[in-house]
Formats: C-alpha cells, sequence, structure tokens
C-alpha cells in the first residue's frame, strides 16, 4: 500500500509518521468493515481536515452492478454498514 502526504505546517517527520499510522488503520477499518483490503491510501491534511482516498476500494461484484447502472445498491449495502468509532463517507469518483 502506498501513501502520500500533501504540505503542511507540521514537523515533516512527525507527519509522515501519522499519515502512514491513519492510512494503516483506515485501511483495516475498510477491510474489517467491507471485506475488501484496498490498493492506496492517499492522505491529505490540511489545517483541521484530514482526507483519505481509497483506490481500488471495491470489489469486482460492486463494479459489475456499478457497471450493470445499480449504483443505488452499491451505496446502499455501503449506507448500512456501521462502521464504529468512525466517519466514513463513500464517493465513488470514476473507474
Amino acid at each position: 500500500m502506498a501513501t502520500t502526504a500533501h504540505r503542511s505546517t507540521l514537523d515533516p517527520r512527525w507527519e509522515e509518521e501519522a499519515i502512514a499510522a491513519i492510512s494503516r488503520e483506515v485501511v483495516r477499518l475498510h477491510a474489517q468493515n467491507f471485506g475488501s483490503e484496498p490498493g492506496n491510501a492517499e492522505v491529505t491534511w490540511e489545517d483541521d481536515f484530514l482526507i483519505c482516498m481509497l483506490e481500488d476500494a471495491l470489489t469486482e461484484p460492486e463494479w459489475r452492478l456499478i457497471d450493470g447502472g445499480r449504483l443505488d445498491r452499491v451505496r446502499a449495502y455501503m449506507s448500512e454498514i456501521d462502521v464504529k468509532g468512525a466517519a466514513f463517507e463513500a464517493f465513488i469518483l470514476e473507474r
């Protein structure tokens, strides 16, 4: 899994360690709750915002549903999963 950091005012060594730890935890939570581990996690940390984008996070059956016009089914499944202790918002940007 690759991680990428973007600009910030934090100490670079601490920031890299924190971003790596956050990336690992987001990947772990995703695998635990959605049943698949994403290929990459890209983290951006700016001020009070932290965004983690996951690549290859959907399974082939989920992509087949989306390709077949059933994005609603994939979104419904994702919204039913209760991720303890984390706020997840899933956006499917592109294939």
